[in-house]
């Protein structure tokens, strides 16, 4: 019965023609083209095409192919020009192939981007950092600690010890008055006093704080406390090392998982900044054995500012 008119009986309707059956094949082509619509859609996404292009870049980078890897990133900017994590990875690009300009312009542009984002935030300091503007870079840990305590984007304890650690950074190239090094001390203060009630063992990112806070007091004077703080922190880090090595069989050390390696590889990146801070602490103790041991063992795990093992 049409329900737009009431009055009309089965009498007067026709009768439906009976409705047959798709066949087979056609229910397989229309699957297949829904198939094809589907991975069309995900292909040819910005985000992701971008980001295929991005992957093509560090490896062309690794190969040492540097023209292609410019070339392979510019094409990811312009397909997603308005990403503010491809702008940041841009300016890791340029940083490494000595380009500061291109690395600065690039760093500027994420932040316009999205200014209130605690990654982007945290990663362009410290990539600044390390291209040594420190001015910069401490002013975006200036933000991101305003952002955690007003937005909580970030948890305040995890801010405060970027800026604590980018305190240092600057202190360790000469670049952070005293003031700012005790505005440090007070910023990682607070964030370990988060941890003081928890009676578990410490953890590591308690022992990355406790770094932070070992290589703040090298540079306001306390090389004494500084050692302690960072004999704590890497011994928690050698202990991690150590469990992990010596739970693989004979054959696993020859061919590690790759869910071991990307572990270990993290362990040392981290062992690697470790030793550095305490070489440092060792030389400005007089002791010139410990300290160039310290300094071979972060060479061997890999400290490279280029790199951000730093």
């Amino acid at each position: 019965m049409n329900p737009s008119n009431p009055t009309q009986t089965a009498s007067q309707t026709s009768p439906r023609p009976k409705r047959g059956r798709w066949p087979i094949g056609r229910w397989l082509l229309t699957s297949v083209i829904l198939l094809a619509v589907y991975v069309g859609i995900t292909m040819l996404s910005n985000t992701s095409r971008a980001q295929w292009k991005w992957a093509e870049a560090l490896q062309a980078l690794d190969a040492g192919e540097i023209e292609q890897a410019k070339q392979y990133a510019q094409e990811a900017l312009e397909i997603a020009p308005e990403d503010p994590l491809l702008r940041l990875y841009a300016g890791e690009l340029y940083y490494r192939l000595d380009e500061p300009e291109k690395a600065h312009q690039q760093i500027d542009q994420a932040i316009a981007l999205d200014e209130n984002n605690a990654y982007v935030l945290t990663t362009g300091s410290f990539l600044l950092a390390r291209l040594g503007d420190h001015e910069k870079s401490l002013a975006l840990s200036d933000k991101l600690v305003e952002l955690a305590q007003s937005k909580r984007a970030i948890h305040p304890h995890q801010a405060e010890n970027h800026r604590a650690y980018a305190i240092a950074l600057a202190a360790d190239d000469g670049e952070a008055s005293q003031q700012r090094i005790q505005q440090g001390l007070t910023d990682i203060e607070a964030a370990l006093a988060v941890f003081e009630n928890n009676h578990a063992p410490i953890g590591k990112q308690v022992a990355s704080y406790i770094d932070t806070r070992g290589y703040l007091k090298l540079f306001a004077g306390e090389p004494e406390e500084a050692l302690a703080d960072l004999n704590t922190a890497i011994a928690i880090y050698e202990k991690d090392y150590d469990q992990l090595l010596s739970k693989l069989s004979p054959e696993q050390i020859e061919n590690k998982p790759l869910h071991v390696l990307a572990y270990e590889d993290e362990l040392r990146d981290v062992l690697a900044v470790l030793y550095w801070h305490r070489s440092q602490v060792y030389e400005k103790l007089n002791l010139p054995e410990e300290a160039e041991h310290d300094w071979l063992m972060a060479k061997k795990f890999g400290l490279s500012r280029t790199k951000g093992i730093w």
